[in-house]
């Protein structure tokens, strides 16, 4: 499906001729919007499933008392963050979300392997479009912006010089291995395309389609097997979260079509924008992590979801 995707992206992007700028952001901003509403939320947006697994045991009725303080505790020290220390925080978001890509198309990987395999497309456009890069920054740093902008991509392409090789050279290795599977070779073709795709097409559809038709399927389908579900009643409890998220979009659309059409700009709204996904990413990823060693340590976690949210 990613694969599929990327070469509906690349011949559009070719034929449209589309970049990021101001006549054609509100085309991206379309997009973006509605496939991260549709499959990137419900990615996020079901973490509290693991963490019922996790905290229920311990914490009996009572997990969402320490579950969701927990969590909003996290995002709001992550847009604190984001505000008052924006180069520091922002570098470290883009490693930490590397790592997660990484981890989550290779569990067993190694730190530095994860963070160069999961991070090849922040490596590549860091380096291959720069001047993009800086110009999406500028409309979430307010004050900022400027300085910290170019600081934050410069930076970006020095943490490049290490991992994009790394990247490049183990992806080629597993492509070499004498029994590779198909899991092995998804991977491989899955990473091949995340560098055509960060070359060849505006961040915001090279992000979007990552994140949402690889990252977020992938994690979608673990949580799934982990909750001992079937695709159809799966697909019915993800549903809300997409129509919910959907709606979101299309309301803020119609309601700011001033600011829609103005595209990527300098912005509270645009600010808010980035920074609230940052803020829910990092939380989520914690999660994520603390399930992983949970299940790593040879802890079963507890049986699918006690309440009924399916029929």
């Amino acid at each position: 499906m990613f694969i599929i995707a990327l070469t509906y992206a690349l011949v559009a992007c070719t034929a449209a001729c589309l970049s990021a700028t101001t006549s054609h952001s509100a085309i991206l901003l379309s997009f973006a919007g509605v496939t991260i509403a549709v499959l990137g939320v419900p990615h996020g947006g079901l973490d509290h499933w693991t963490g019922k697994r996790l905290l229920q045991p311990r914490c009996g009725k009572g997990w969402p008392l320490v579950f969701f303080p927990s969590y909003l505790c996290i995002g709001f020290a992550v847009a604190w963050a984001w505000s008052h220390f924006p180069v520091p925080t922002i570098l470290g978001f883009f490693l930490l979300s590397s790592w997660h890509f990484g981890r989550e198309a290779c569990p067993n990987a190694s730190p530095i392997a994860a963070i160069s395999c999961g991070g090849l497309l922040i490596w590549t456009v860091a380096w291959v479009r720069p001047e993009e890069m800086r110009f999406l920054l500028q409309g979430t740093l307010g004050n900022f912006s400027s300085y910290s902008a170019l600081a934050i991509v410069d930076s970006t392409r020095a943490m490049g010089c290490l991992f994009f090789p790394t990247g490049l050279l183990l992806t080629i290795r597993d492509a070499c291995l004498p029994k590779l599977n198909r899991v092995g070779l998804c991977n491989y073709l899955a990473q091949i395309a995340t560098i055509l795709l960060s070359v060849m097409t505006p961040i915001v559809v090279s992000f979007t389609l990552y994140f949402c038709l690889w990252h977020s399927l992938l994690g979608l389908q673990r949580l799934r097997r982990e909750e001992g579900l079937r695709w159809c009643p799966f697909l019915r409890s993800v549903f809300p979260l997409s129509a919910v998220a959907l709606a979101i979009v299309v309301m803020v659309t119609l309601s700011r079509v001033d600011l829609f059409r103005a595209g990527f700009q300098q912005s509270t709204q645009m600010k808010m924008v980035f920074v609230g996904l940052a803020s829910l990413a990092v939380p989520h990823v914690v999660v994520q992590e603390f399930a992983s060693r949970y299940a790593a340590h040879g802890q079963t976690l507890p049986s699918p979801l006690s309440w009924k949210v399916v029929g």
